[in-house]
């Protein structure tokens, strides 16, 4: 028994270490990569994926471990983590543990706070997805994110 719930953290070091330099392209890239990282938590988890100038992926960050239903994004950790690996864009990641993938007005409040941030700095908000199980909402494709 006490195997068998190891499986799920070894699987996402498995696959944290086997993405890494994998170029993004489309949301669905993305998805691949942050899915084995979010599915089947049961509090909130935020991510920032750091991309060079051609989408080629340069760091994966847990940037922030919430409550069941809350999570705080940490702007200046996320602007550090930016500089210090030299990215030109980032895409922001975070799970709904309830289901459902819609975006709160929290979520697009804070995205467009960093995204104003981000431009200051030359860094690009790439998009924000929110995961929920194995679906996903882009901020970007849906209109919330300029």
């Amino acid at each position: 028994a006490a195997l068998l719930k190891l499986i799920p953290g070894i699987a996402r070091v498995y696959y944290a270490d086997r993405q890494k330099g994998a170029y993004i392209r489309s949301n669905k890239d993305a998805q691949e990569l942050l899915l084995p990282r979010l599915f089947g938590r049961q509090e909130e988890l935020v991510y920032v994926l750091l991309l060079d100038a051609k989408g080629k992926c340069l760091a994966v960050e847990l940037v922030h471990e919430g409550s069941v239903n809350a999570s705080e994004v940490n702007l200046r950790k996320i602007a550090a983590l930016a500089i210090r690996t030299n990215a030109a864009g980032l895409i922001l990641a975070h799970n709904h543990p309830g289901g459902v993938s819609t975006p709160s007005q929290e979520d697009v409040l804070t995205t467009r706070h960093m995204q104003t941030t981000l431009e200051a700095m030359e860094i690009q908000l790439v998009d924000h997805l929110v995961f929920a199980d194995r679906d996903f909402t882009s901020m970007r494709q849906t209109g919330l994110l300029r």
